[in-house]
């Protein structure tokens, strides 16, 4: 009976130890080894993803309006560019003349006669010439010659017909011309039923040489700037008899 007895109870002893060993409960050899509940069986076996942090914005702050530190300069503008005047010489060298600064449109032409010959030199300034040919733009015709056929006198008389269609003849009168270099005779008209629009015509000869050549100058003025100066500015042309044909 003890032999049957010890028996079971090695058996119990293996069964348990068996048990134990089953249930992770304890280790053999392990005598630090204690009783340990299970593991879940619901671990995450991943880690839990970081959120995404959002970055702040940054604030700038304007940038500071700039001060100016000096004072706006006014331009101080010429309220009549066509009083600015200047010398001018045409392309055959033969005449100098005193124009305004914004006759720009310059023509050197031949001057003929009335059978067509080159009898001398024509000087044509103004801000258009077209215009100023049919009187819709100020400028200057200046034409010298050493061979006309005509003295100045017949030829203010010639010159004045074209322009009784279009000009009023006021005054009626044909003025002595006289400079220091000139000696002739002048003709001033109204254009256009204008008290604005003026031509004068005038002819002359130098008075230290008569014979050296003879001269034509025409001039519309338009716009009240000069007066009585415009005639004034006008004979202050020069001549080149040595260039003239």
């Amino acid at each position: 009976m003890k032999v049957i007895r010890t028996l079971l109870q090695v058996m119990i002893m293996i069964l348990l130890i068996s048990a134990c060993d089953v249930y992770g409960l304890i280790k053999p050899g392990d005598p630090t080894a204690t009783l340990q509940p299970p593991l879940p069986t619901n671990t995450p076996t991943t880690a839990p993803t970081t959120p995404e942090i959002q970055p702040t914005p940054t604030q700038t702050k304007p940038a500071p309006t700039a001060k100016p530190t000096d004072k706006p300069v006014t331009p101080t503008a010429t309220p009549f560019p066509e009083y600015l005047t200047h010398f001018v010489t045409d392309e055959s060298g033969a005449i100098t003349a005193n124009i305004p600064t914004v006759w720009t449109d310059q023509q050197t032409l031949p001057w003929l006669d009335e059978a067509g010959r080159e009898v001398g030199i024509i000087f044509i300034a103004s801000t258009n010439i077209d215009k100023f040919l049919v009187l819709e733009a100020e400028g200057v015709s200046i034409s010298v010659s050493s061979q006309y056929p005509l003295g100045y006198i017949e030829l203010l008389d010639a010159e004045v017909i074209p322009y009784l269609a279009t000009c009023d003849d006021t005054y009626h009168t044909r003025w002595d011309l006289n400079t220091e270099i000139y000696r002739g005779k002048e003709a001033v008209f109204n254009c256009h039923g204008s008290n604005w629009e003026w031509l004068s015509i005038m002819t002359m000869v130098s008075k230290s040489n008569p014979a050296a050549y003879i001269a034509r100058v025409i001039g519309f003025d338009m716009i009240p700037i000069f007066g009585g100066q415009f005639r004034d500015m006008l004979l202050q042309f020069e001549v080149n008899p040595e260039n003239l044909p």
